[in-house]
């Protein structure tokens, strides 16, 4: 019977921040890694968003323990698993110290079509804590993503009609 979830979002980078620099700068290929605790079912997950060829992300996930993201470090099982399924134009360090940066908190709700395949995601106060600073959002403001297996899609049509445009490089890692 919820309507909203609470989402913990740890990121994972390397000390000279190359996911981050990667992203800011629209590399064509590049990598996301992060524990994702979806804390109303109590499930976490090492998540890997690889950006390839054509713009196409792929996203692929790994359960982890409580303990294991608590601990919020990448243990040599973890950096296995990352060797495994990053490609080497992505993942070019032969001894990669990712370490986490960011906790992302949020709640979020999903909105998702009867038919065609599209989701929207609203997420809504976010809180931003590192090592030394915690940033949060106004309540006002609102993350919203619109996935569709096009591309493009009614929600994306309506938002314009709205004066809404989407910002091309938002991510809440980045933000």
């Amino acid at each position: 019977g919820k309507r909203q979830f609470d989402y913990h979002s740890d990121y994972f980078d390397t000390p000279q921040l190359h996911c981050f620099r990667d992203h800011n700068q629209n590399k064509r290929h590049r990598l996301k890694v992060r524990f994702r605790q979806y804390a109303d079912s109590n499930l976490h997950f090492l998540e890997l968003k690889l950006k390839g060829l054509g713009g196409q992300t792929t996203k692929v996930r790994r359960p982890i323990s409580g303990d294991e993201f608590d601990r919020g470090n990448l243990s040599p099982n973890l950096l296995g698993f990352l060797r495994e399924q990053a490609p080497s134009s992505i993942f070019a360090l032969e001894q990669p110290a990712y370490e986490k940066v960011l906790r992302v908190s949020y709640q979020r709700s999903t909105l998702v079509a009867k038919s065609g395949g599209e989701r929207i995601t609203l997420d809504r106060g976010l809180r931003f804590q590192s090592a030394d600073r915690t940033e949060s959002l106004p309540d006002g403001l609102w993350v919203v993503e619109v996935k569709s297996d096009t591309g493009w899609s009614s929600v994306d049509r309506a938002m314009i009609r709205m004066g809404l445009r989407a910002s091309e490089l938002c991510s809440k890692y980045c933000v």
